[in-house]
């Protein structure tokens, strides 16, 4: 079943990761590393605009195609993608936002479905962990939600994020 599987990833996360615990707090997770990094995860909609723009830019600039955004481009973007922001969710270190998961949802072949619409992590943070337990997070709680099918797009050339979708 889906939550065996939610299971099974969160005790692979802790395998590979090296997680020391992992604890409800509101509105989401926190968990504590070895390395001694704290990760809280939470949803979108707790979060203020600024700081998603702030994060957002930050992410994708290195990306192969880069983006820029501004509070009012963001938020065209969430209506025109119709982000919801409720099934949207964000990663944070200490007071930091430092990764984020946009998510839409519409019935999809009969069935409710969550559409990433954008993913990304600070430079400093990949390689840590975050993309994995925020993708873990985030399909807790889109299961939740009764979302029965989540589908995502990544650009050919970026090889990273192929990897890190086929591994999770």
């Amino acid at each position: 079943s889906r939550k065996s599987c939610m299971f099974l990833m969160v005790l692979g996360i802790e395998y590979i990761f090296g997680i020391l615990s992992i604890d409800k707090v509101q509105f989401g997770w926190q968990i504590r590393y070895d390395y001694g990094g704290v990760m809280r995860y939470t949803v979108l909609s707790q979060v203020q605009i600024e700081e998603i723009v702030e994060c957002i830019n930050m992410a994708f600039s290195d990306y192969a195609k880069p983006i820029h955004f501004t509070k009012d481009t963001l938020q065209r973007f969430f209506q025109a993608d119709n982000i919801n922001k409720t099934l949207s969710f964000c990663a944070y270190s200490g007071d930091d936002m430092v990764g984020f998961i946009l998510n839409s949802s519409n019935i999809y072949n009969g069935e409710l479905a969550a559409f990433d619409a954008g993913t990304g992590v600070i430079p400093e943070y990949r390689g840590k962990g975050v993309f994995s337990g925020l993708y873990a997070f985030t399909e807790r709680q889109l299961c939740k939600s009764g979302i029965k099918k989540y589908y995502l797009e990544v650009l050919q050339q970026n090889d990273r994020a192929k990897a890190l979708y086929e591994r999770n």
